[in-house]
């Protein structure tokens, strides 16, 4: 019953997402007030409420209104919290790329890219070990380990992954030493900038960013509220066409010597200068007959 309660409050609060007014702002306190007294603990239903709550958070009806989205966003932090570590492969599996607090974004940066993420995210940036990966490490890793670390590259007992992992001395399951020791051997490469940007993307190698910071993720990097304009006159001009016929006409007077001569030259003039556009060479200003 919960279930079926919550997927009818959250298609309310889609379908108020472009009203306003007084009457609408109560409504969306009321159910506000209701979610923030139910349990909300499925990954899918998270997911639904969290883009709701973000989305009321910038566009609030009112200082209450936004109080309660900014409270149900910490519950809801909370919640997620729980639900990736009671079971982190669904978790990962659902949020995968959502930006949410405590999923995982993953993607291929470069060289350059991968240092900043290093040394501003430190142990929440990992390598994601796909086979393919490990079979493309197998065969560049020889070209950047010491003469004293190629040894063990022969022994069949290890993958790449293993190498690299012993060879960072690495420690722990959170620990990123191996990525540390790959992007310092690139460092030391007697190559041109260019040159190892190429070589640093013919691995393909994928990071994962977990983002354990709230303020690192959508849910705690919100924008700021905006203000809202309402449309309170129709968006279309009315037109009266029988009373746009019955306006009297702008009265033309007869013009004479000098100013007649001189309105006549004028037109001359235009009408040469756009004719030399579409006849430039049979038109004459001279051919020209203004009556």
């Amino acid at each position: 019953m919960a279930g079926k309660r919550l997927k009818i409050l959250f298609d309310i609060l889609n379908q108020l997402r472009s009203g306003f007014g007084l009457e609408i702002a109560i409504q969306r306190e009321n159910i506000f007030f209701e979610l923030s007294n139910l349990s909300i603990s499925n990954n899918s239903d998270i997911n639904t409420y969290h883009e709701l709550l973000l989305f009321y958070c910038t566009y609030p009806d009112n200082s209450k209104v936004l109080l309660l989205c900014k409270q149900e966003l910490e519950r809801m932090t909370k919640q997620l919290k729980k639900n990736s570590v009671a079971s982190s492969k669904n978790f990962d599996k659902h949020f995968a790329g959502s930006g949410i607090v405590y999923s995982k974004v993953k993607w291929s940066p470069s060289f350059d890219g991968c240092l900043w993420l290093l040394t501003s995210f430190g142990a929440d940036v990992q390598i994601e070990w796909s086979d393919e990966f490990i079979t493309k490490l197998g065969t560049y890793i020889s070209s950047f380990a010491a003469p004293v670390e190629q040894d063990g590259l022969v022994d069949n007992r290890f993958d790449a992954k293993d190498w690299l992992l012993m060879a960072s001395g690495r420690k722990g399951d959170f620990s990123n030493n191996e990525l540390s020791w790959l992007l310092n051997h690139f460092k030391t490469l007697s190559l041109e900038t260019k040159i190892r940007d190429q070589f640093f993307e013919a691995l393909e190698m994928e990071i994962v960013l977990k983002l354990n910071a709230i303020k690192n993720s959508r849910t705690g990097n919100i924008l700021d509220c905006k203000e809202i304009y309402f449309q309170h006159d129709p968006l279309l001009r009315s037109f009266d066409p029988i009373k746009k016929v019955n306006e009297p006409l702008i009265a033309f007077n007869e013009l004479y010597g000098k100013e007649k001569s001189n309105i006549l030259q004028s037109s001359k003039s235009v009408l040469a200068a756009r004719e030399r556009e579409t006849d430039p060479v049979f038109m004459e200003k001279a051919c020209l007959r203004l009556n």
